[in-house]
């Protein structure tokens, strides 16, 4: 036939078997399959066909997952995990996880990088600050640590900064879905195997009978969901007030605003991580209620719904001790907690957002890393118990043999009758279990590891802590330091529960990171509007520098024009540099264009063009 005119199709049946197809497409090829097949228990009834993860919810299947390799996963944790300070081999995590992870790799080693620039930045500003604060007339003046006469002037930079950053990824993501050839997938993409259709009707693009769901249903669905949202924005703002409470009962009995400051940003903590842990089934079950076609859709819709109550949930309290609570002591009666004075203000927000955010940032350490490790050795322990109370009734013969099914998918099996490759290492379907001293199916232990649950979570962390960052960083300038610190960490902790605390995912791919996007064009608005507002209102060297000795009307005059002049300013220059520097870089574009004329050429013999003449 003509397979061996293809890359991988010649040479024997096992080689083309492992070598014709990719792993990771293999993969997918095998879930495709898999979750695309329905199956009606009573046929004839008129029941509708279930699949693979009703089948899973109804616990008539126990698991469903893609088995690790390990010689590629030994080699991952040599060349990735193990180094810290080294490039990632983002190409060959790709291929063992697909693009879909492969890019939020590729977009958390960006932001490390832009971090490192912004902690600069940051540090000056302290150093400077140190520098006020020791010549200060009456001693060491704290209040000029983080706000002195650069701050301003980093509120500016770190605005261009957010700005560039979503540039410069939306540019390497161009770079990298060409180069993966993922530039068109989501033109391409096929139904989701969890979409309910209720209607069939005529595509308008193929002219064929297609399942369909109509859009009018889905927007009175969305409305309902919307609905449901506002009621837990309701709980989140209802924690506020409380907090706020809080701090007015404490106030007067404390008389120490520094620590009423340190209370109230404690118990905002632990409210914004018992908040957080209804919000993902809240938004799941809403999503799947809204019926979308394809795992894009889908998945852009999830993302939407749990940012929005992520953002108030987070930002909340930073937003009220920024710009309400300096403006509150003629309307608080003594029942809302306020400030004494302008520098008090400026340090609650400090405050809470080193509480917040350094500590939000411990406490996902141990989430991400502690309960699943402890988790996983619960699971081991638990199996290695069944296995001693096996051999203790077998009379200690300790004949415990997993049954081996006879046919496993292609990159599952290899030897699967050999039990071992031609090069003496285990194949990818098996590895040896030296305590009990026999040769066990990979899919053994992978059992034992945790479901992957996809990197949603993980880009939530990503985006929030840039609005740390960004929106607030004239409070702490430190804020970009405590966050690289923590993600040169948190990086190569990522990959190793990945590739040793969790079962492989599917290599799903993807040719961006779908509406993270514009949720980073969001942020990256709203830090020129938090910045300039900041800066103008809460800032005491804002104050002394502009507004010294202005009456209350002119102070106002001052505080807008500085941030509408702020806003304008950093607008004009990042769209200036984004047209210098195009979101397609110019060797991608060529490339696509040549692509498409040979693509035009194969289609009509002839068509090449001819050299031309002057």
């Amino acid at each position: 036939g003509l397979l061996h005119e293809f890359e991988g199709g010649s040479g024997d049946h096992r080689s083309i078997q492992s070598g014709f197809f990719a792993e990771r497409q293999r993969g997918l090829l095998t879930y495709s399959l898999i979750a695309g097949t329905e199956v009606c228990v009573n046929a004839g009834a008129g029941e509708r066909g279930v699949g693979i993860h009703d089948l899973l919810s109804q616990k008539i299947y126990t698991a469903f997952y893609h088995l690790h390799s390990p010689p590629q996963r030994t080699h991952l944790l040599t060349t990735w995990v193990h180094r810290y300070l080294s490039t990632q081999p983002i190409d060959d995590v790709r291929d063992y996880f697909g693009e879909k992870v492969a890019l939020y790799f590729a977009f958390f080693g960006i932001v490390n990088v832009w971090l490192g620039v912004a902690t600069v930045a940051g540090v000056v500003v302290c150093l400077r600050g140190v520098v006020a604060a020791v010549g200060g007339p009456d001693g060491f003046d704290w209040s000029l640590l983080f706000d002195n006469n650069l701050t301003p002037w980093l509120s500016l930079f770190i605005s261009l900064w957010a700005n560039l950053l979503v540039n410069f990824w939306i540019r390497h993501t161009r770079y990298l879905s060409w180069k993966w050839g993922t530039t068109h997938y989501e033109a391409q993409e096929s139904r989701r195997p969890g979409f309910r259709p209720t209607q069939l009707r005529r595509s308008p693009v193929t002219g064929r009978l297609e399942a369909h769901f109509p859009e009018r249903d889905r927007r009175v669905r969305q409305l309902g969901s919307a609905g449901m949202m506002l009621m837990w924005v309701g709980v989140v703002v209802l924690c506020i007030v409380g907090q706020i409470l809080l701090g007015a009962f404490l106030a007067p009995r404390v008389e120490n605003e520094v620590v009423v400051n340190l209370i109230t940003s404690v118990v905002g903590l632990i409210c914004i991580n018992i908040l957080k842990i209804p919000f993902g089934a809240v938004v799941e079950r809403l999503n799947e209620w809204e019926n979308y076609r394809t795992e894009t859709s889908y998945e852009d819709a999830l993302i939407i719904k749990r940012y929005i109550l992520d953002f108030v949930n987070a930002y909340a309290q930073l937003f009220y001790s920024a710009f309400l609570k300096p403006h509150m002591g003629s309307l608080s009666a003594g029942l809302i907690d306020t400030c004494s004075t302008p520098q008090s203000c400026a340090h609650g927000v400090t405050i809470y957002l080193l509480v917040i955010f350094v500590g939000g940032q411990l406490l996902e350490r141990f989430q991400e890393i502690g309960i699943p490790w402890i988790a996983t050795r619960t699971t081991q322990f638990v199996h290695a118990q069944k296995r001693w109370w096996r051999r203790k009734r077998e009379g200690g013969k300790g004949k415990v043999v997993p049954v081996v099914v006879a046919h496993h998918s292609a990159d599952a099996v290899g030897n699967a009758e050999e039990g071992k490759s031609k090069s003496g290492r285990s194949s990818p379907a098996h590895s040896t279990d030296h305590t009990a001293g026999r040769h066990l199916p990979q899919y053994y232990h992978d059992d034992k590891l945790l479901p992957f649950q996809g990197v949603r979570e993980e880009y939530c962390q990503r985006v929030l802590q840039l609005g740390y960052v960004t929106f607030f960083i004239c409070a702490f300038p430190l804020a970009p330091l405590a966050a690289i610190l923590n993600n040169v960490y948190e990086l190569r902790a990522d990959a190793f529960k990945m590739l040793t605390v969790y079962q492989r995912g599917v290599p799903f791919r993807a040719q961006d990171i779908g509406v993270w996007e514009d949720i980073l064009r969001f942020i990256a608005s709203a830090t020129l509007i938090t910045n300039a507002s900041i800066v103008a209102f809460t800032s005491p060297s804002f104050d002394s520098l502009f507004l010294s000795g202005c009456s209350p009307d002119r102070r106002l005059a001052i505080q807008l024009a500085f941030v509408l002049a702020f806003h304008y300013a950093v607008s004009v220059v990042s769209h200036v540099l984004k047209v210098a520097v195009p979101e397609t870089p110019e060797a991608v574009r060529v490339a696509m264009m040549r692509a498409s004329y040979l693509d035009r050429v194969a289609r009509d013999e002839g068509c090449e063009e001819e050299d031309e003449e002057l």
